[in-house]
């Protein structure tokens, strides 16, 4: 179950960030945007952690390549596809790679609390 959560996920991050940028109501708040790309990153990376064996820094690259795919997407794939406003941000991928962090200190966070052993009452 976690694994089609991630998938989902995955799939859900591509469309959304598919979505023409002309679609997308403006926010007079800047980071508003980056806000989610770490959110939507958080997420991700934690679903990772929670689906495979795989060492945490190794997601959080994973993650950082991820968003850079997207924007590469954004860039020079979306617009042959689609009428698209969507453009190659850096500031993107350091938000997608800041929520990667999160994701990876939240779940060993969780790891930490929840793979303590009960004390030995006896």
């Amino acid at each position: 179950m976690k694994k089609t959560l991630l998938y989902f996920w995955t799939f859900l991050i591509i469309l959304g960030c598919s979505v023409p940028g002309n679609t997308i109501p403006d926010t007079p708040l800047f980071t508003a945007d980056k806000f989610l790309h770490g959110a939507i990153f958080m997420i991700w990376a934690f679903l990772v952690l929670e689906s495979y064996a795989i060492q945490p820094m190794v997601v959080l690259g994973l993650g950082v390549a991820f968003g850079l795919l997207i924007e590469v997407h954004q860039e020079y794939w979306l617009p042959y596809l689609i009428p698209s406003k969507r453009a190659f941000e850096w500031a993107d991928v350091l938000a997608d790679g800041l929520g990667g962090l999160v994701g990876v200190v939240l779940w060993r966070l969780m790891r930490r609390h929840t793979d303590k052993q009960p004390p030995d009452l006896s």
